[in-house]
C-alpha cells in the first residue's frame, strides 16, 4: 500500500473498526471488508480445514446464494471435491501461514481439469488468492479471495503488505476456545475417512499401485511432466501408464477419468 492510502481518513476508520471487531465474536465480515478496501474481491469464503471432517464455512459472501451453477458448484465441493482442491492439499502438506495463490499451489495442467471446468467456472471464479491460517488444534482457517479477473502483481503485493493484519486477527480468532468448541461438533469424521479411504481405493480392483499413484497425480491436475518428475519415471513410461489406465477403466480421456471418479464417490455407488 502507498504512504497515501495508509495516512488516508478512511483506512484509519477501517482498522479502528476492525480492532473493535476483533474483540466480539466473529470479526470476520469486518476483516474481510478491510481486505476488499485494499483489493476489489468478487466473492469471498472463509472455510476451516480440518483433517478428520469435511470443510466448514465459516463466511461466505455470496450475492445469491439461489444461484443454481452456485449452489451445484457448493454441492460438488462439499460432496468430495474438496479432496482435489488445491489449497485443501496445501493444508495437508503444512504449508506454512500467510497467503498463496492458485497460480503457486495448483499443478500445471489444473485449468485443464474437471475439477476446474466443475467448481471454479460453477461460483464464476478464474483466479484465487488465499490466506491460510494454522490453528493450534491443527486445523487451519483459509480465507478465500475469488475474482473474475486475474490478480495482478501489485494487488498480490497489495494483499502481503496487509498480510500481519490479517493472519493475526484470524488467528486470534480460530484458536479461540468458544470457536473450537463450535467446529468440533460440526465436523464429520466418519464420512471425511470414507472419502479419504474412496480417493485411496479408487480403481484398486483393476489398476497396480503404481497406476493408481499416477491416477491420483492426473485427477489433481498435474500433466504428464510432472508426473514423471513426481514419480522420478520418465514421461513416455508415464503415458504408456496412462493408455494401460484408460484401457483398464474402458475411458478415452482425462475428461471421463474425473467423470468415474466423481461416480465413484456418490454416495450412492
Amino acid at each position: 500500500m502507498t504512504l497515501e492510502q495508509i495516512g488516508s481518513r478512511r483506512w484509519q476508520q477501517t482498522l479502528a473498526e476492525l480492532i473493535e471487531a476483533a474483540r466480539g465474536d466473529d470479526p470476520l465480515p469486518s476483516l474481510i471488508a478491510t481486505i476488499e478496501q485494499v483489493v476489489p474481491i468478487d466473492n469471498t469464503v472463509a472455510y476451516v480445514f480440518r483433517r478428520s471432517g469435511r470443510p466448514i464455512v465459516l463466511y461466505d459472501d455470496w450475492d445469491d446464494p439461489a444461484h443454481e451453477a452456485h449452489r451445484q458448484a457448493m454441492v460438488l465441493y462439499f460432496g468430495s471435491a474438496y479432496l482435489l482442491d488445491p489449497f485443501y492439499r496445501a493444508f495437508l502438506s503444512d504449508v506454512p501461514a500467510g497467503l498463496h495463490t492458485l497460480r503457486e499451489l495448483a499443478p500445471d495442467r489444473f485449468r485443464q481439469t474437471d475439477y476446474y471446468e466443475k467448481f471454479y467456472k460453477g461460483v464464476t471464479t478464474r483466479d484465487e488468492a488465499s490466506y491460510l491460517v494454522p490453528a493450534a488444534d491443527g486445523s487451519m482457517l483459509e480465507i478465500s479471495l475469488n475474482r473474475v479477473r486475474p490478480f495482478g502483481v501489485r494487488e498480490l503485493q497489495r494483499l502481503r503488505d496487509i498480510e500481519p493484519i490479517v493472519l493475526s486477527v484470524a488467528s486470534e480468532f480460530v484458536n479461540r476456545a468458544d470457536v473450537g468448541e463450535s467446529l468440533s461438533r460440526r465436523h464429520v469424521p466418519a464420512t471425511h475417512d470414507r472419502l479419504e479411504s474412496a480417493v485411496e481405493a479408487f480403481g484398486a480392483r483393476l489398476l497396480t499401485p503404481r497406476e493408481r499413484e499416477i491416477v491420483r497425480l492426473l485427477l489433481r491436475g498435474h500433466s504428464v511432466k510432472s508426473t514423471a518428475e513426481r514419480l522420478e519415471l520418465s514421461p513416455g513410461t508415464v503415458k504408456i501408464h496412462r493408455r494401460n489406465i484408460y484401457a483398464k477403466l474402458g475411458i478415452s480421456s482425462q475428461s471421463q477419468l474425473f467423470s468415474l471418479f466423481f461416480d465413484f464417490l456418490s454416495p450412492d455407488r
